[in-house]
């Protein structure tokens, strides 16, 4: 269960998976938006004309950044609200 997981769960879809069983696997979602930002600034210093002008790959990844970031955020959002919640009662 990764980000399709974590984005059903964030969206109120998969009510079966706690969010404690989804903020145990954050790290892992978080550490792949950090190596595709990596990833996409590796590719645009390498050959920029290409990515940008000719190649149709690249516009989706850069376009999928956002998403992980927010679902990541969104993810990390709801468990510390749930967590506070449980706490106070």
């Amino acid at each position: 269960m990764d980000c399709p997981g974590v984005c059903l769960r964030v969206l109120g879809f998969w009510k079966s998976v706690s969010f404690a069983a989804v903020h145990r696997i954050l790290p892992i979602g978080f550490f792949g938006v950090l190596m595709n930002v990596f990833t996409g600034m590796l590719m645009m210093m390498a050959d920029t004309y290409r990515y940008v002008v000719t190649d149709t790959t690249f516009a989706p990844k850069m376009a999928l950044i956002p998403i992980g970031v927010i679902a990541i955020t969104g993810s990390r959002l709801i468990a510390r609200t749930s967590a506070r919640a449980q706490v106070r009662g």
